[in-house]
């Protein structure tokens, strides 16, 4: 039994590593000018969300951690960008405020949601996922979001050229 736990850990705890790497090289390069580091996500009613994004893997690690509830307001989102489906695990133990973690797959289409998650000091459950969105679990846009839903990129550049600017 033992064996097994710490085989579960293993797996899990190598998982978020190489997610949090973003280990894979870049297929073209792409110009710096076209390497944004936010842009605006609208929902399906046309509500839009100041979307800061993580793209490498410094900024998947740090996540929200260390922003305050003043910074990260109801009508913001933080978009962790991946190149390729895979599985995702998100960990909050230095996250100020409760979030709502929305699975996305290549189209935005929402695959999965935990709500109302609190600072922790273990990994939610993996979820297989090509993105996943962090908002404010207090948001009134945050509660909007369905699973099924399609969330739009309303920005310029497309993600598709900001993902493999690192």
């Amino acid at each position: 039994m033992t064996r097994t736990i710490f085989s579960r850990m293993t797996a899990l705890l190598i998982s978020i590593w190489l997610t949090a790497l973003s280990i894979n090289p870049p297929v073209f390069a792409t110009p710096q000018h076209r390497c944004a580091k936010q842009g605006i996500i609208a929902l399906a009613d046309g509500s839009a969300l100041n979307t800061r994004l993580a793209i490498d893997g410094l900024s998947k690690f740090r996540g929200l951690a260390g922003i305050s509830a003043d910074e990260f307001g109801m009508h913001d989102a933080m978009l962790f960008l991946y190149r390729h489906e895979g599985p995702r695990a998100v960990w909050l133990s230095s996250t100020p405020f409760s979030l709502d973690i929305f699975y996305l797959d290549d189209a935005l289409v929402v695959t999965a949601i935990h709500r109302n998650l609190n600072r922790r000091e273990t990994p939610t459950a993996t979820v297989i996922a090509r993105h996943f969105l962090e908002m404010r679990s207090d948001s009134r846009y945050a509660k909007k979001i369905r699973q099924g839903e399609q969330l739009s990129w309303i920005s310029q550049p497309q993600l598709n050229e900001i993902i493999y600017c690192y």
